[in-house]
């Protein structure tokens, strides 16, 4: 049987675009969930439009503007254009952001989190549905009874915006992010259970830049989510997305 509840508290100071802090609090039947060391945070406000070979950024209209946010807990540049690192450099980066807590909040609405609306996702059966899309990828816990028992597989992730400041290049956020789990449906025997919320404060990276490293993470942060901790290290093979730049696609 799963242990006592033990809470965890933690004030961290942050990587991300700018000044950046994380407020965690709560845990999975004593079982912790950290994504709390950088923040990618992007402003998803144009499109790229290809044309003669080269992409011209062109601004979606408000209600197409969406909100990306990455946490994890591997300690990155948000700020770096990553797949511009060496290939040995690169293959590192991965390699951590495979081993280590994450979180894919992808396709929030830009203008529904400017007006302080609270946005929500639910992933239940392996289908994710509500306001945005989701992968919560968790680390190899050192609780031995989750590699038994598993971790509840209902997970609900809620989002209350606390400020929101998105300039054409730069501007921060303010949020308050909660990821709760519950057993799903047919999960026999006891599974960790609970809640972490997530006080954030994180300055934005440039869009482009963000798209980029956005591509890289993903697939990662998927495939954990999929595959589950044990097998985590696996996903550092996951290759980049392709993603439009300045010249046109780029195709990895």
């Amino acid at each position: 049987m799963i242990g006592a509840r033990a809470l965890h508290v933690a004030l961290l100071a942050c990587l991300s675009g700018a000044g950046c802090n994380l407020w965690v609090t709560g845990d999975f039947d004593g079982v912790p969930y950290l994504p709390s060391t950088s923040v990618l945070a992007i402003a998803d406000r144009h499109d790229l439009l290809v044309r003669d070979g080269a992409a011209m950024p062109v601004l979606k209209n408000r209600a197409g503007q969406r909100l990306h946010l990455v946490l994890t807990d591997a300690r990155v540049d948000p700020g770096a254009d990553w797949l511009r690192f060496p290939h040995a450099q690169l293959l590192d980066l991965q390699r951590e952001l495979a081993t280590r807590d994450g979180l894919l909040i992808k396709g929030l609405s830009l203008d529904h989190f400017g007006d302080g609306e609270t946005q929500k996702a639910v992933l239940d059966n392996g289908t994710v549905t509500g306001d945005f899309d989701i992968a919560v990828a968790p680390a190899l816990p050192p609780a031995g009874t989750v590699a038994d028992q598993g971790l509840g597989s209902r997970i609900t992730v809620t989002v209350v915006p606390r400020g929101l400041d998105a300039q054409p290049r730069g501007g921060s956020l303010g949020a308050d992010i909660e990821i709760k789990r519950e057993r799903e449906a047919g999960q026999d025997g006891s599974v960790a259970t609970g809640s972490v919320t997530i006080a954030l404060s994180a300055g934005f990276v440039v869009e482009r830049v963000g798209e980029a490293n956005l591509a890289v993470v993903e697939p990662i942060l998927r495939c954990i989510a999929e595959v589950g901790p044990s097998s985590s290290g696996a996903c550092r093979d996951q290759s980049p997305l392709p993603y439009v730049d300045s010249t046109g696609v780029v195709d990895f």
